[in-house]
């Protein structure tokens, strides 16, 4: 691996930007197989209940962008 490791930084930045998409991108082809944390599906019940108790506390997508935008 150390010598992995060693080409790879021997790469120029592009070309490890690159690598690391690449990488990203299979990763994201198997969803399925990423694990996820028990706390991190603890907060996403935790956060459904709330949003099931009060819908009207959300927001949409596109409402969400703008308000995100108008920060700016």
């Amino acid at each position: 691996m150390k010598n992995t490791l060693q080409d790879l930084t021997s790469l120029s930045v592009a070309e490890r930007i690159q690598l690391v998409a690449d990488l990203w991108d299979s990763i994201a082809r198997t969803p399925a197989k990423v694990p996820v944390p028990m706390w991190q599906k603890k907060e996403l019940d935790r956060r459904k209940a709330r949003f099931l108790k009060n819908p009207g506390s959300g927001m949409t997508w596109e409402q969400f962008k703008r308000s995100v935008n108008g920060r700016k």
